[in-house]
């Protein structure tokens, strides 16, 4: 659940609106996950006002396996996120609280919680996981918001941005993978992301690691993992919105996503 959630709002990528009479609402975005024997599962995002509202998860066979529904606070903030079987059941429910400044300050997911703690004077968070595989963890964000450190144990996780663009990312002290961005395009956050802080994305995964590209204001070009190197390519329609984004690791096709607007 936790790389669902950060993979969200990476998904709704778009730029600056040049034809007026183009749609540039998201609506809907269909992900294909490519497998080496050719075959590939189906995930299907839809949106309701600009925020995630619903997923529906298809395998090899093209038959649902099970769909995520999500709902917000009034304020616009993410509330519950229901994960239901084929047939509608609640198989388990992700909740998030927040305080006055919008920060994310509680959230219960299935046979564990987090509770964070803010320390403004020292810009640090810290995040006590309860319950299932407990552990404590302590983020430190910069002035904008921004988490560029996760501390957890002996093992830290650092991030180096360029504004809010994540550009090399250090595990224990040692650079393990690098990102570019395309120049001339833009980012476009969902409604939600739009009304709090940046550091939530990083805090509802409890995970630097992953989410660190959540709050990107340019179109992701390349990633760098060691020996691994994975390419996005783009298509626009006229509103300079993408159509179509393919990626390539190590030059194989292994994710395409078609987005539609209304």
């Amino acid at each position: 659940m936790q790389l669902l959630i950060a993979a969200i709002f990476v998904l709704a990528c778009g730029a600056c609106s040049k034809n007026e009479s183009t749609p540039t609402q998201i609506s809907e975005i269909e992900e294909k996950r490519y497998n080496p024997d050719g075959t590939f599962s189906k995930t299907y995002y839809y949106y309701r006002g600009g925020n995630l509202s619903k997923t529906r998860v298809y395998n090899t066979a093209n038959f649902i396996t099970h769909q995520h529904e999500y709902t917000y606070y009034s304020n616009g903030l993410l509330m519950r996120v229901h994960k239901k079987s084929v047939n509608g059941q609640t198989i388990s429910t992700y909740i998030y609280n927040y305080d006055n400044y919008r920060r994310l300050m509680h959230m219960s997911m299935g046979p564990y919680y987090v509770n964070l703690t803010y320390d403004d004077q020292n810009n640090t968070v810290l995040a006590e996981r309860l319950g299932d595989s407990p552990e404590n963890k302590t983020f430190y964000f910069n002035t904008d918001g921004a988490v560029y450190s996760e501390v957890a144990g002996a093992n830290t996780y650092d991030v180096t941005y360029d504004g809010q663009n994540a550009l090399s990312c250090k595990k224990d002290g040692l650079v393990i993978n690098t990102h570019e961005y395309f120049d001339g395009y833009e980012a476009m956050q969902s409604e939600s992301m739009k009304n709090e802080p940046l550091m939530n994305e990083v805090l509802r995964a409890n995970a630097l690691a992953g989410a660190e590209s959540a709050i990107a204001t340019k179109l992701l070009k390349r990633s760098v993992i060691g020996q691994d190197v994975t390419d996005y390519e783009y298509t626009f329609n006229g509103a300079d919105l993408p159509k179509t984004r393919k990626e390539y690791l190590n030059g194989i096709l292994t994710r395409e996503w078609t987005y539609s607007y209304k």
